[in-house]
């Protein structure tokens, strides 16, 4: 029983160390595909929106532009009666790294 279990962890470590990662599958195009995507979502709209592309961008190793501007544009588009709003903008925010949420905000 213990050799099955050791045997089951051994397969578990080795499909988690070979796990693709963005930069392992995608091509320079399909990087720059996703990017322009992620670029095209400013001015951003709402929370939700921001989240995903600041993530993306991050995830892709792309530096955005006017990161104090886009701090200025989250701090003013959160709803902070929206559970879901003050999610994604706080994790936004925390992605940008120097942009802070002012508790009058949340």
């Amino acid at each position: 029983m213990a050799s099955g279990f050791t045997i089951l962890i051994l397969f578990a470590v080795a499909v988690v160390g070979r796990a693709l990662t963005p930069s392992t599958f995608l091509t320079t195009v399909d990087r720059q595909r996703l990017k322009s995507v992620f670029q095209a979502a400013q001015p951003f709209q709402d929370a939700a929106s921001a989240h995903y592309s600041i993530l993306g961008l991050k995830l892709l190793d792309a530096t955005l532009p006017n990161a104090q501007d886009t701090c200025k544009t989250l701090t003013s588009i959160v709803d902070a009666g929206n559970l879901a709003s003050l999610f994604h903008a706080s994790t936004a925010a925390k992605a940008l790294s120097s942009c802070k949420l002012g508790v009058n905000n949340v």
